[in-house]
């Protein structure tokens, strides 16, 4: 998120009309603007945004988690009774009683607890239509959806200024954020507000009233050295190289070495997940699909790239016996990723239960022209059915996974068609020149 955050602000620097100056860290601003998450490290900017009212980019529409770790038991009930009203709060101290099963529990995603974050905000803006149906359920008036943006690998940085017309249209890149100063006063200023890079995978929380379980709230990644699970037993040791600037696009050379150094069997249909590791993005469903697939279809492997953030699912994946064809890597940097995600076939992108955000990782991997499989619900209407597969949340989540890894084993030409078809959407609606726009036209609305 706080890549996200850094990246549309040096393109809202370059889109914004003259006059306009959009930053960080302004003493005083005509509007600021707050990017918001399920997790603890967003503490102070959810009390900013209650403070100074703005707009409000609700990344996670589901605000449970964080909120269960900011708060002490009578603040979480009183909180919880604002949201739902007085009748609830026998409901509010049994989620509190059992706010240890709360990583994975729905009863905690069916209550998002957002009302205070949207009803107070000059506008609000989501990244699909499920986002914006909880935030309308919660008090939103002013709603807008804004996709959430693609940046292709490879483009040139973007150079920051002060007061670009309307009408300029450069490439629209990331840039370090800073301060934009003029000489002359401008029309108007405002204020970008989001966790710093690092402070997503570093900062100390805030609050000292943390539930002991393993929630959002209370998950955050761990440093990169995490213990591993049983199924990284048998994979070879894999170091990521050091993170580059300007990453470029991978070249076939680049995939071939990393699938080797993964350790994966020349010629293999790769399956891929990515992202920080908990249980709403089903991996142990995941693991049991591609196990049936690689015992009638053995020329296949499945990598699981990223950070253990929850210690039950930690232990769970201990508990899976070893399997030669999973492989398990770290946390990688954004060059690696981006070669990894080039070296898949397949990604596997499931969430439930589901917290109203769109994944920036399956956005990611269909602008790279992947077919990537989703659980169907609100969160991925917007995405064509011929761009992507779905999976429906429950009992059937597991059989139909492993009949959508069956069809891209079997059939890559038709994968590579889903592919191409992910990649022409990515391209048409989730572009950051698009999505910097429309900031702006939300911007201008309230102005």
């Amino acid at each position: 998120m706080a890549d996200y955050a850094e990246t549309l602000l040096g393109a809202l620097q370059l889109a914004a009309p003259a006059g306009t100056v959009i930053a960080r860290d302004l003493p005083a601003a005509d509007l600021r603007i707050y990017h918001l998450g399920n997790n603890r490290l967003h503490a102070e900017i959810y009390r900013r945004a209650l403070a100074e009212p703005g707009v409000v980019v609700i990344h996670d529409a589901v605000l449970h988690h964080f909120l269960l770790g900011a708060l002490s038991p009578t603040e979480y009930v009183e909180e919880f009774i604002y949201n739902y009203g007085e009748w609830s709060r026998h409901i509010a101290e049994e989620l509190w009683r059992d706010r240890a099963a709360c990583a994975a529990d729905p009863r905690f995603f069916r209550y998002p607890m957002l009302r205070r974050a949207v009803e107070r905000a000059k506008a609000v803006i989501v990244h699909n239509p499920g986002a914006a149906a909880i935030a309308r359920e919660h008090g939103a008036k002013n709603i807008h959806i804004v996709p959430h943006f693609y940046q292709p690998a490879g483009q040139p940085p973007a150079t920051t200024h002060a007061a670009a017309p309307t009408t300029h249209k450069p490439a629209l890149t990331p840039t370090p954020v800073a301060t934009t100063a003029q000489t002359d006063a401008p029309a108007h200023t405002i204020h970008a507000e989001a966790p710093s890079p690092h402070a997503i995978t570093s900062a100390p929380s805030s609050h000292t009233n943390t539930p002991t379980s393993t929630s959002h709230a209370d998950t955050l990644p761990p440093s990169p050295n995490v213990s591993t699970s049983a199924t990284q037993a048998t994979t070879p040791t894999f170091t990521p190289h050091a993170n580059a600037p300007n990453h470029p696009a991978p070249d076939g050379f680049a995939i071939e070495r990393f699938r080797q150094r993964a350790g994966i069997a020349p010629g293999a249909t790769l399956f891929g997940i990515f992202g920080y590791l908990r249980e709403t993005k089903r991996l142990i469903p995941a693991i049991k699909a591609f196990r049936r697939l690689h015992a009638v279809r053995p020329a296949t492997a499945l990598l699981i790239a990223g950070d253990i953030v929850s210690r039950d699912l930690e232990r769970l994946l201990a508990s899976e016996p070893p399997h030669p064809a999973i492989h398990r890597v770290g946390h990688l940097p954004d060059a690696d990723f981006l070669v990894a995600a080039a070296s898949v076939d397949c990604c596997l992108n499931l969430r439930y239960p589901p917290a109203g955000e769109t994944s920036g990782i399956a956005i990611r991997l269909m602008g790279l022209g992947k077919p990537v499989i989703v659980t169907e619900g609100p969160e991925t209407a917007d995405i064509p059915e011929s761009a992507c597969l779905r999976v429906s949340a429950g009992p059937k989540e597991t059989e139909e996974l492993f009949a959508h890894m069956a069809f891209i084993a079997e059939f890559p030409y038709l994968a590579k068609d889903i592919g191409q078809a992910a990649a022409s959407h990515i391209r048409q609606h989730h572009s950051l020149e698009s999505a910097a726009m429309q900031y702006l036209q939300v911007i201008d609305s309230i102005k």
